[in-house]
């Protein structure tokens, strides 16, 4: 079966980015990203994702910006961006996050913004921010 970008006719012409933004996307899978090892950019923003299931963003090597923004995630899993170590620009602003796991940010060295705003957080763990060398937190962009 297709990855999601290739099935919803969202991929560029280049390959590197994959607009998936305001299709009404309800739910993803391990592998919907499968077969894109060029891909840089992903756009998620706009759907009605409440959960993210562990390995979606598995087998992403180049990818530089992930943005999830205005959707419904009420929880992230502690290893979902594991793997991508290429990520600068991650977008979670206007979901429903209530609060996040203390090392989930621990693999992306390369994170250089990050936006929160508009969630539920009402703290941060102590050193969510010490292992991502890079990564200045964003909370109301």
């Amino acid at each position: 079966m297709a990855n999601i970008c290739i099935r919803m006719n969202a991929l560029n012409s280049s390959g590197r980015v994959c607009d998936l933004s305001g299709r009404g996307i309800k739910g993803l899978n391990p592998g919907s990203f499968k077969g894109l090892p060029r891909l840089r950019e992903i756009n998620l923003d706009g759907n009605e994702l409440e959960f993210l299931p562990l390995g979606v963003f598995n087998n992403l090597p180049n990818l530089k910006t992930l943005s999830l923004k205005n959707n419904n995630l009420i929880e992230l899993p502690q290893d979902i961006f594991k793997g991508l170590d290429n990520l600068e620009s991650l977008n979670l602003h206007d979901n429903n996050l209530i609060e996040l796991p203390e090392n989930i940010f621990n693999d992306l060295q390369n994170l250089e913004l990050i936006y929160l705003g508009d969630n539920n957080l009402t703290r941060l763990p102590i050193g969510i921010f010490t292992r991502s060398k890079k990564s200045r937190k964003d909370r109301h962009t």
